[in-house]
């Protein structure tokens, strides 16, 4: 890692020591390394696009998953954590691009039907690959897992549109393409 030496403090070396730093940069540039250390961001970065990686603190800034690693994708932080993060919902939800990865409980504790909607690709376009998984807890209300305009197949009988999920069921929808998912489950119909 690169450290910058102290400046001379005669002018006249000034040169030197320039080109000697500009040196020592171009050699731990053109060295490959094996990992990143991210920063860990307690705030909101100011200025940033796709590409960006980032390491969130979690309490002070949390772009959604909690403290850890994020990558800016489409405009939204998306989690790069190998752990699944999940949240609880107790309310009709429609997902965004920061749920990308994640699990959504419909804790036994609210017994309401409810219904959680995957938005068309025009207006949340998760990459493909995207998996949203939806966990029925026992004594839950059913939970209609939905699709606006895109499609949604259940595996195996490849039939479309929305899904209803029962107490003690588990599914997963992946997106395959642009504008289709496919969704799979135990209790799922």
């Amino acid at each position: 890692m690169y450290t910058p030496l102290a400046p001379p403090s005669d002018p006249k070396a000034l040169p030197a020591y320039l080109q000697t730093e500009f040196a020592r940069i171009a050699a731990e540039l053109a060295n490959p390394v094996d990992r990143v250390r991210l920063r860990e961001l307690p705030v909101v970065p100011t200025k940033f696009s796709d590409g960006w990686l980032i390491y969130a603190d979690g309490a002070n800034y949390d772009p959604g998953s909690g403290e850890g690693p994020y990558c800016r994708i489409n405009g939204a932080w998306v989690p790069l954590s190998s752990a699944i993060s999940g949240t609880s919902k107790s309310a009709a939800y429609g997902f965004v691009l920061a749920d990308a990865n994640r699990a959504f409980l419909h804790p036994s504790a609210d017994t309401t039907a409810r219904t959680w909607t995957i938005p068309a690709n025009a207006s949340v376009a998760f990459p493909v690959y995207t998996a949203l998984t939806f966990i029925n807890q026992n004594g839950a209300g059913d939970l209609t897992i939905a699709i606006t305009s895109d499609t949604m197949r259940l595996a195996g009988a490849g039939t479309t549109g929305s899904r209803t999920l029962t107490a003690n069921g588990i599914a997963t929808a992946v997106k395959i393409t642009s504008t289709e998912w496919i969704i799979s489950g135990t209790n799922l119909s």
